[in-house]
């Protein structure tokens, strides 16, 4: 039996920072981490609780972290717009080919960092450290 399983060949983080300009797609992105969103839990156990802990989920929704890798490029666009993105909320969308469609994401991330590595005798690379904020959209787009 073969599988129908697919690389992440052909996405796509775009950013936009601030509430000015447009979605802007990074360049040389090796990794992109698909988001979700997280629910806590709050201890509701009283002292008639019997056998396990009760829980009820948090009322609030929290956004994981996430790390974008890239091959980092000194000097280019897509330094520069990471860099100005840091500790700002930005509108984002991630665009992932499924077979001969295209599947994407649209939401809001807060910018954490940008860290840049200058290895000897490897390639430079850079991480995007972004936080998930708000609603995120998931849907499925025409090629």
């Amino acid at each position: 039996m073969t599988t129908e399983v697919e690389t992440g060949i052909g996405s796509e983080f775009w950013l936009k920072p601030g509430t000015t300009g447009t979605l802007t797609m990074l360049g040389e992105v090796t990794n992109i981490p698909v988001p979700n969103g997280t629910t806590g839990l709050i201890d509701a156990s009283h002292m008639k609780t019997v056998g396990f802990k009760d829980y009820i989920a948090e009322p609030l929704a929290d956004g994981e972290e996430a790390d974008l890798e890239m091959n980092w490029i000194p000097g280019s666009a897509t330094e520069t717009l990471c860099l100005s993105a840091k500790n700002k909320t930005c509108d984002f969308k991630i665009v992932i080919p499924v077979g001969a469609g295209k599947r994407q994401f649209v939401g809001k991330v807060l910018v954490r960092d940008f860290k840049r590595t200058n290895p000897m005798m490897d390639k430079r690379t850079g991480t995007l450290t972004v936080k998930w904020v708000g609603e995120i959209t998931e849907s499925a787009v025409a090629p």
